[in-house]
């Protein structure tokens, strides 16, 4: 666990299903998630059973984000792409819409960049946002990400193709 002023992050646990079940099915993340159909239920559970796995075997872990003051799960913050050898690590996020705007997500990327800094030594946490995603960008410029980059028509969305922006923050 780590524990901020505001929130927990937190080890998904069996109780959290029904909000992953509602976040990995919806069709306006799937763009994100490289995902073309909905998650059936039993491959939900099967994801928990095998979470706990360390980020060193898995190359990711997903921690759950609850707010203190209610001990609601609000939302999910990710590493993934973790490589020991080039010492970096991407990060995505996710909060439910009725508790954006709020500094939740600020709260949560600043404690997973200190922890993959601190604790899993990379040089480098890395994200990939699309061009229009302007609320993403602005949360991870304000944490200290940089763009760095730009993957053109990196990703499909129905009859268009949107671009992607890299951001990255060096320790």
């Amino acid at each position: 666990m780590i524990k901020g002023n505001n929130i927990l992050l937190r080890a998904l646990e069996p109780a959290d299903l029904p909000h992953l079940v509602e976040w990995e099915n919806n069709p306006e993340n799937w763009k994100v998630s490289e995902r073309l159909h909905p998650y059936n239920l039993a491959d939900l559970k099967s994801y928990l059973e095998n979470a706990q796995q360390d980020i060193l075997q898995s190359g990711q872990f997903r921690w759950g984000i609850e707010d203190l003051s209610s001990g609601s799960l609000i939302g999910a913050i990710d590493l993934y792409d973790f490589n020991a050898l080039h010492q970096r690590v991407g990060v995505g996020i996710i909060v439910d819409k009725e508790f954006r705007k709020k500094g939740y997500a600020k709260e949560a990327l600043t404690l997973l960049v200190n922890y993959a800094f601190n604790h899993l030594m990379v040089h480098q946490v890395y994200a990939l946002i699309t061009a229009d995603n302007q609320r993403s960008i602005d949360l991870f410029q304000k944490n200290g990400f940089v763009q760095t980059g730009t993957l053109k028509d990196w990703y499909r969305e129905k009859d268009q193709f949107l671009d992607v922006l890299n951001f990255q923050i060096l320790l």
